[in-house]
């Protein structure tokens, strides 16, 4: 069996504050949505009030 070696990542690296930037991108847009729909209601996903409250967190 292969042994597995784990190095650190540096974080001096250009791939690295990329990735990072990606990452923060992304969890800034998934914090908008969900507070835009938390502000608009589950309406503007095409829900109307005849769908389950627990069907739109499925």
């Amino acid at each position: 069996m292969e042994t597995v070696r784990f190095s650190a990542i540096d974080a001096k690296s250009v791939h690295y504050w990329i990735l990072l930037g990606a990452l923060a991108l992304a969890a800034l847009i998934g914090y908008l949505v969900a507070h835009h729909m938390d502000v608009e209601g589950h309406h503007i996903t095409g829900m109307n009030n005849q769908v389950e409250i627990g069907r739109a967190h499925v």
